[in-house]
């Protein structure tokens, strides 16, 4: 990756191969490289990237030349318009056991915006 800051559509393989689309921003810092991998709903004709986690992590750094040793990686669920807890915007921080190129363990903990944009160095509004 040539570029500091990517801000995309992610296509990947899914579960069974499957086409399969989510948001995708990267940023490549001095400390950190950050990804925040955006769940699409209804614009993913695929697997859902909070099921196929360890497996579109490995992806993104293999396609991005991300080191692993820095990964910062987000999973992040957009508001669904629902009054319900569970369709509200939230942001996961997931952790891996890497082994060679093999994610696997992911540990989640949620995070707030502000957290997520700092981890970016942006100020959180969009």
């Amino acid at each position: 990756m040539q570029d500091r800051f990517i801000d995309d559509i992610y296509e990947f393989r899914g579960e069974w191969d499957v086409p399969s689309l989510c948001g995708l921003r990267v940023v490549k810092g001095e400390k950190h490289h950050t990804v925040i991998a955006t769940e699409l709903y209804d614009k993913n004709p695929g697997t859902s990237i909070t099921a196929f986690v360890e497996q579109l992590a490995a992806m993104i750094c293999r396609d991005y030349s991300l080191d692993t040793k820095r990964l910062v990686f987000i999973v992040r669920c957009p508001d669904r318009g629902s009054k319900l807890e569970n369709y509200r915007e939230r942001f996961d921080r997931v952790s891996f056991t890497i082994d060679g190129g093999d994610f696997a363990d992911p540990d989640w903990s949620e995070i707030t915006r502000e957290e997520a944009a700092a981890l970016v160095g942006e100020d959180g509004d969009d």
